[in-house]
Parts: C-alpha cells; structure tokens; sequence
C-alpha cells in the first residue's frame, strides 16, 4: 500500500467510539460489519479454540477484512481489555467506498483475515 493510500484509508476512520472492559467487539461467527484502528487502551484478540492470540494497543488495526469483504463469518473474537478502550470504527461501507476509489488494493486485502 503506497504511503498515500494508507493516509486516505486512515481518513476513512472517521467515528471514535469509547469501549468498555470486558466488552466485545465481535464474536466467533458473526457477520462483521466494521474494523477498528485503536486510540488508546488494550484489546484482546482471541482464536476459535478460545486462547488468546494477541493483545494490542494504540496504533493497531483490528479486523476480518476477508471476510468482511466477502460476507463470511468471523473465526475471531475481540473484546476490550482496559477500563478506558477507544478505537476509530472502519464501517464495512465506507471500506467498501475507499476500495472503490482504489480498486488495486481490493487484491491486497482480500486475503487479510485479521489485520494487526
């Protein structure tokens, strides 16, 4: 992803939303409908089989982009880990729009099932 593709998708995070500890995000088998980019707090990202795969932190991104795109279901679950999570909110269709405007990067993540 060139440099100024990456800006215009970061502009696309347009909706801070404040999380609460232990709240999910999303589970096993939904049908995701948006991406988040953290402000501030920690998250836990969290296997089918229930382990833990990652904690992250400010800077990160967080979603199923693969199945986002094409409509499956998650093979994750994430939830907020601190008492005072934010995160900017990607909604499925305004990635959708952004993809649009930069069709070459469709290929690039439509293979992504978690980005991190």
């Amino acid at each position: 992803m060139k440099p100024a593709q990456k800006t215009q998708l970061e502009l696309v995070f347009k909706y801070l939303k404040n999380f609460q500890m232990d709240e999910v995000l999303w589970n096993y088998d939904e049908e995701p409908d948006f991406a988040i980019l953290i402000q501030k707090g920690t998250f836990v990202l969290f296997r089918e089989n229930g382990k833990v795969k990652d904690v992250c932190g400010p800077g990160c991104y967080v979603g199923e982009v693969a199945p986002m795109l094409k409509g499956q279901k998650t093979k994750s679950k994430v939830m907020c880990s601190s008492s005072d999570g934010a995160a900017y909110v990607l909604y499925k269709n305004d990635f959708l729009v952004f993809l649009n405007k930069n069709p070459g990067l469709l290929v690039y993540f439509s293979d992504i099932e978690l980005c991190i």
